[in-house]
């Protein structure tokens, strides 16, 4: 359906620069001309680093493309959404391999565009006008964490302000899409189909990876990691293998779980507003769910559910009073029809999001040591059980049908140990990144062939624990006022109500995905994509209430 979209700007005879077709040029080069040249170059003609060169040529054609039409604010933004996507990393320094994600010495090719669109739009003079209260609260939060690398307890300063540096990113991605989006250059429908059409360019990747069993090693690009973590019996097939590399040129298969729970929603409230309900994209829907499974990962599946009830319940706010005033009417029939079609596609899909695997029902059987031993605060000293061996105890013997819970003694471990840091430092933290430096001193194991452990996989205790009390009211608020933005657009006749509806759904799927992992704050694919849509409610916001534009309301 976007991709058809895409295809027909194509058919433009007046020169102008489409963002469809850019778009869709640069996903071509990207997702078919790059992965199958350099394939050819790395096995025939052994070219040293043949997917940097080609990458390097595509981007250069394409800002060249920009350059000449006089679009590079277009063709910037354009480029962001499309590589917020793929993992391609340069890690510049040694310790951009022992900490996780990109905090730390990676140079994500997704910068390069982003840095390009906020000086452009610095250049024009127009960033005053985007002083509102979500890029004021979440420009505090930078600031903050920049506060609290140079006074938190942290034992490096320089890892907390690489991690300030890192979020300036986001704060980026905030204001220049906010921009974007309200000036028209970039309007709110076209971010979302380009969204939506880079994901299922993935999603494509992701099909083949798990027809092949494994990646194609086009790591550069951002392909994640050869990994099988179980295996389920599919009728007429036989045993198929889920894992990390079902992944996409996303990193890693969380990452582009989280990026579907993203999607989703908003590809069906594009597809209801273009074509009512499709047999063909409802198939598209089930290959979604079915992909989540795949990428096993419990969370995401969660993450995926709470976007559906969440898009739902947005949807039967935005529209009450419609439903409510022709629910009856026989004109209304053919507006129903469709609706009854989603719901079956969705309903079709839950079984494969629960799908048996051999991970399934696995109990917490991973052995966790208590967090906080000998420390009086625990409840008890030397070798006294104590009220956290026994939570411990019974964590290890549960199990909840269709889902893996052999982390959650680990999880619950990393809870325990950043709570316990964040009441000895409640105002400043510990500082960005810090926490991983500090957990071994509680105990915590390290990563399996890594010198550091696991970082504390929730955003919201990680953020309170390096950041502070302060840094989390921020970030918190941060997040509430954009969902708030999204609230009153719902009530608003002058934009479309089901496309914000589409989007405040897949931000509050991964939202809740986030309640259980890291990279959403740690990764640039988990942490970009979320702002620019983030940015594009909040731009689509001040478009129809230019008068917020003004104040922090």
């Amino acid at each position: 359906m976007f991709i058809s979209e895409m295809l027909s700007s194509l058919r433009r005879t007046d020169g102008s620069v489409d963002p469809l077709r850019l778009a869709l040029s640069l996903l071509v080069a990207l997702t078919v001309f790059v992965p199958a040249i350099g394939i050819g170059l790395q096995t025939a003609l052994a070219v040293p680093y043949p997917l940097l060169l080609l990458t390097g040529l595509v981007g250069a054609s394409y800002t060249v493309v920009v350059w000449y039409k006089g679009e590079l604010v277009v063709g910037s933004a354009v480029a962001v959404v499309i590589l917020s996507m793929f993992n391609a990393e340069v890690p510049l320094t040694r310790p951009a391999a022992l900490y996780p994600g990109n905090v730390v010495g990676d140079v994500v090719l997704v910068q390069v565009p982003l840095a390009l669109l906020t000086c452009l739009i610095l250049w024009k003079g127009t960033s005053r006008s985007m002083l509102v209260a979500p890029t004021l609260t979440f420009g505090a939060f930078t600031v903050w964490s920049l506060v609290s690398a140079l006074l938190g307890a942290g034992p490096n300063t320089a890892i907390a302000l690489s991690f300030a540096l890192y979020l300036s990113f986001g704060v980026a991605t905030l204001v220049t899409f906010s921009w974007v989006v309200r000036d028209g250059q970039l309007p709110f429908r076209t971010l979302l189909i380009i969204f939506v059409g880079s994901v299922m360019a993935h999603v494509g990747v992701a099909i083949a990876q798990l027809l092949n069993q494994g990646t194609f090693g086009l790591t550069r690009l951002g392909e994640g990691a050869d990994a099988i973590i179980a295996t389920a019996t599919v009728p007429l097939v036989g045993e198929v293998g889920f894992g990390t590399f079902v992944s996409g040129f996303t990193g890693m298969s969380f990452h582009l779980a989280n990026l579907i729970v993203l999607m989703v929603p908003m590809f069906i409230a594009l597809a209801y507003r273009t074509f009512g309900f499709r047999l063909s994209l409802g198939v598209f829907v089930l290959v979604a769910f079915g992909l989540v499974r795949a990428t096993t990962t419990d969370a995401g599946r969660g993450g995926l559910m709470v976007a559906v009830v969440g898009f739902t319940l947005f949807v039967a706010w935005a529209y009450f009073d419609v439903i409510k005033q022709h629910a009856r009417a026989p004109a209304s029939k053919h507006l129903v029809k469709p609706v009854f079609g989603w719901v079956g596609a969705i309903l079709a899909s839950i079984p494969l999001l629960v799908y048996p695997s051999s991970a399934t029902s696995q109990s917490s059987h991973t052995k966790v040591e208590n967090p906080v031993k000998g420390n009086p605060s625990n409840g008890g000293v030397g070798g006294e059980t104590t009220r956290l061996d026994v939570l411990l105890e019974q964590l290890s013997s549960m199990s909840i049908p269709f889902f893996d819970l052999s982390n959650l003694g680990v999880r619950v471990q990393q809870y325990l140990v950043g709570f316990d840091l964040f009441f000895q430092y409640p105002l400043f933290g510990i500082g960005g990144m810090n926490y991983v430096l500090m957990a071994n001193e509680y105990g915590v194991p390290s990563r399996p062939g890594a010198d550091l452990p696991y970082p504390i996989h929730n955003i919201y205790i990680t953020v309170l624990v390096e950041t502070g009390f302060i840094g989390f009211a921020f970030y918190t608020l941060t997040i509430g006022l954009v969902m708030l933005y999204g609230l009153r657009l719902l009530r608003d006749p002058a934009t479309d109500r089901l496309l914000v509806a589409g989007v405040m759904g897949g931000l509050l799927g991964s939202l809740g995905f986030a309640f259980w992992d890291i990279f959403q704050l740690y990764s640039v694919v988990g942490f970009i994509p979320f702002w620019l849509l983030a940015g594009g409610l909040v731009g689509e916001y001040l478009r129809v209430q230019p008068s917020s534009s003004v104040s922090t309301s």
